[in-house]
């Protein structure tokens, strides 16, 4: 039985339509035919045209020569201003932190810090189970 190609032509015809569901049953009619027969769409159109290479601009340097490698690598860096000032508020938490947790002075704080902490630590661990 061979592929009747009327047929597929009146139902690529029919995807020229304005209203999507006729467009979409006649795609559908048109696979379905080429499924029938074991006819691909690859093999009625034909192979598809290669794509056209384009020459690659010469380059403006040479790569090999190492002068050339190296300013290859180099990457500006951009400096901001205010990164060390993080790193100064960073210090001095872990300063409180330190002084709090170890002197004798801080103990009731100490104390307090810790209760709590035991206690959320309880809190989640009854909820997990």
């Amino acid at each position: 039985m061979e592929l009747d190609k009327n047929r597929l032509v009146k139902f690529l015809n029919m995807t020229d339509s304005q209203h999507d569901a006729e467009v979409l049953i006649a795609i559908r009619k048109a696979n379905e035919l080429l499924r029938l027969h074991r006819v691909k769409w690859i093999d009625l159109v034909g192979t598809p045209p290669r794509p056209r290479v384009v020459p690659a601009e010469p380059r403006a340097y040479e790569p090999s020569r190492p002068e050339f490698r190296r300013q290859e690598f180099r990457r500006p860096i951009r400096r901001r201003g205010s990164g060390w000032v993080w790193w100064l508020v960073l210090a001095a938490f872990v300063g409180i932190a330190w002084a709090i947790l170890t002197m004798d002075a801080f103990d009731p704080i100490r104390t307090y810090i810790m209760d709590t902490f035991d206690a959320v630590q309880m809190d989640i661990r009854t909820m997990l189970r």
